[in-house]
């Protein structure tokens, strides 16, 4: 405690470098903003799976000429206005040298990846324990292997990507912390259990 001194000397002094604990209406607010991220992120994550499903289906009924046809219909007026525009450049260079085999990985990529985090998101959305560091782990994997992609060449599409992935990390770690000390998994496990 601080002494006071002079025409203060009954009243008691604040200390101002000390921060001020949060009040409950504080935790509470900020808790509600993170439980609202947490279930909006994962809304993204849904959506970003079914595209991916869809994504696999359309690729594996693609032939590699409707690609190349595609790729063409895409990049013509682009590159009509620049020919040297990168990104059309890129696209249409990638649709011509698809092969088979290329077209398989991708569709087996598509199509795994969206199942798996479908299926994750469906889990945690029903309150599965084993869910919540399974979808992490996933995640994690997933965000080494973009950190991975970025140090062969900087995407800011992928760098936007890597920064959300992690902050779902984060949020699936808070709200697998926030549901464990509520006990909501204890209830849903006997309610399971008990037929």
């Amino acid at each position: 405690m601080f002494k006071a001194s002079g025409f203060c000397s009954g009243a008691r002094l604040i200390d101002h470098r000390m921060p001020r604990p949060a009040t409950a209406t504080e935790k509470t607010t900020r808790e509600t903003i993170i439980r609202r991220v947490f279930r909006f992120s994962l809304v993204l994550k849904a959506v970003h799976a079914v595209i991916f499903l869809l994504a696999g289906l359309a690729l594996q009924l693609a032939s590699s000429d409707e690609i190349l046809r595609l790729a063409r219909a895409v990049t013509r007026h682009a590159l009509e206005r620049d020919p040297d525009n990168h990104v059309a450049n890129l696209l249409l260079h990638l649709a011509q040298s698809f092969s088979i085999d290329r077209q398989d990985t991708a569709v087996i990529y598509l199509l795994s990846h969206g199942v798996v985090e479908l299926f994750l998101v469906v889990a945690i959305w029903r309150k599965r324990p084993w869910a919540y560091p399974l979808f992490m782990a996933a995640l994690a994997l997933l965000v080494a292997y973009q950190c991975y992609e970025l140090i062969l060449g900087f995407s800011w599409l992928l760098a936007w990507l890597t920064v959300f992935d992690t902050t779902v990390i984060w949020l699936i770690w808070h709200e697998y912390r926030r549901e464990r000390a509520t006990g909501v998994f204890d209830a849903g496990s006997r309610r399971h259990t008990v037929s």
